[in-house]
């Protein structure tokens, strides 16, 4: 038996997941949840750092007496901060601060976009770490005077525990600064961004260790792997399905649909698709999409319930299936990206659009999945277009599989099956490279199979086809005119 301690970060939350492997099954305890909140320093939300290692340090002393022998960390990508010494010099600004809104432009002075994804392969968000370096500069001014060391945040966590300062390969990926190609960071890139390669530390791959924990923690050696420490590399890891090709979706606060190529698409159509090459366990490309996903539910429940509805997921989504609607958003638009309340913004992108308005908050939930679910349609479309392949099951994994409204209307959309599971597809991900870090899992294949018999798994087939394609005409028309 052999237990394992999974950190796993999300944008409102964190965990700490025990996982035990008897050889065959992975068994779960969480041990802690706690709250990410950001907070305000100077003029800008950053997050809350010194909260969240002292949720570690209680999280990691508690699995210690529980016999784990090794801990992994998973974050969302992008954010970093700027370290000295293990003093931070530059907080990590969380990613939807208003003072990101507009950085990619500044990049793009010194380097057209164009340039940028044909090296990177990354798709263009404001929020990409490659536009960050400038954005300090503004908000801390002087930053650069005392030098440091670009740590994102599952390698800010991992120095807290271990000292030691490296950058993980799959979460170097999201930031826009890797050659798709080399896997490293690129030159021209790092000039265009302003951001001296003195700055950025060794990097490690999937597998690898950080180092053992600091004498403080305990005085048995327990390595800290340097697992597939962004989140979606994580879950893309758990997939449940091995040995052929897949599409999924890691639905969370956004959903990632994608698939694994062994090669990067760096080219005009995937720049038009905005698709991102984003690097997994074992060297494979993630090319996917960001997709604005339960987010915007996710500030529904909280808009609402700060009005006093107390409501709860399962509600609105019932609320939802009980009514019928052909309007739609595009849930990508920017107007959608910011925290706030979403319900007007959906009756502005209605107005915008020339559609008529909604007539209750049960049918803007209802323009809400249903627009998810045509979305999802749409990129698989383009994914299927980028690699050649005919998908003819897509897998869905992470929290969004809870909700079975929207997995419902995916595979109505799609029309192809839509398997979903496991929940803690980014734990169970993180733990299993851990396991085959410490020899007792052999290779990704034989993991995912572990995962499958691990999880519950269900299927959805599609419905009403037809008219989900109707709709979908109509969606298309009103999104990308």
């Amino acid at each position: 038996m052999k237990k394992v301690l999974a950190f796993d970060f999300g944008f409102s939350s964190g965990r700490a997941i025990i996982f035990t492997f008897d050889g065959e099954k992975l068994e779960s305890e969480e041990i802690s949840r706690f709250q990410n909140i950001p907070k305000t320093i100077g003029r800008v939300r950053c997050w809350d750092v010194d909260y969240l290692f002292e949720k570690i340090d209680q999280s990691v002393l508690t699995a210690i007496d529980k016999g784990v022998c090794a801990i992994g960390i998973d974050t969302w990508g992008v954010d970093a901060a700027i370290v000295r010494g293990g003093e931070i010099i530059v907080p990590p600004i969380n990613y939807r601060d208003d003072c990101i809104t507009g950085a990619s432009a500044e990049t793009e002075n010194y380097m057209p976009f164009e340039t940028l994804y044909s090296i990177s392969g990354i798709q263009r968000l404001d929020f990409n770490t490659v536009n960050r370096f400038r954005v300090f500069d503004k908000t801390f001014p002087g930053w650069r005077d005392k030098g440091g060391k670009m740590l994102l945040m599952p390698d800010l966590f991992a120095m807290h525990l271990t000292g030691s300062e490296r950058a993980e390969l799959t979460n170097c990926s999201t930031t826009s600064m890797l050659n798709a190609k080399t896997r490293d960071f690129d030159d021209r890139i790092l000039k265009a961004a302003s951001i001296d390669r003195e700055m950025l530390p060794p990097m490690i791959m999937p597998g690898e260790q950080y180092g053992y924990l600091k004498p403080g923690y305990t005085d048995k050696k327990i390595p800290v792997v340097a697992v597939c420490t962004h989140d979606t590399a994580s879950a893309v890891a758990a997939v449940p399905v091995s040995g052929k090709k897949f599409a999924y979706i890691s639905s969370g606060t956004w959903s990632l649909l994608g698939t694994e190529t062994s090669s990067p698409q760096t080219g005009k159509l995937a720049m038009q698709y905005n698709f991102s090459n984003e690097i997994g366990y074992g060297g494979k490309i993630r090319l996917l999409k960001n997709i604005m996903g339960l987010f915007l539910l996710q500030e529904t429940r909280r808009e609402l319930n700060e009005k006093g509805e107390n409501i709860g997921f399962p509600e609105i989504s019932a609320r939802a299936s009980a009514v019928q609607t052909d309007k739609f958003i595009n849930p990508d638009d920017p107007m959608f990206l910011a925290r706030g309340p979403m319900l007007c913004r959906v009756d502005e992108y209605l107005a915008k659009t020339g559609q008529k308005p909604a007539q209750s908050d049960d049918e803007r939930f209802a323009i809400i999945y249903l627009s998810l679910a045509l979305t999802y349609k749409r990129n698989l479309e383009r994914l299927e277009q980028l690699t050649g392949t005919e998908y003819t099951t897509l897998h869905i994994v992470g929290g969004g599989t809870q909700d079975r409204l929207l997995n419902r209307m995916t595979a109505n959309a799609v029309g192809i099956p839509v398997i979903t599971g496991p929940i803690e597809a980014t734990a169970m991900g993180n733990a299993i490279v851990q396991l085959i870090s410490l020899g007792e899992i052999d290779g990704i294949d034989k993991a995912r199979e572990i995962v499958a018999k691990s999880s519950k798994l269900t299927e959805y087939l599609p419905e009403n086809n037809a008219e989900m394609q109707e709709k979908y005409q109509k969606f298309i028309s009103i999104t990308e005119k």
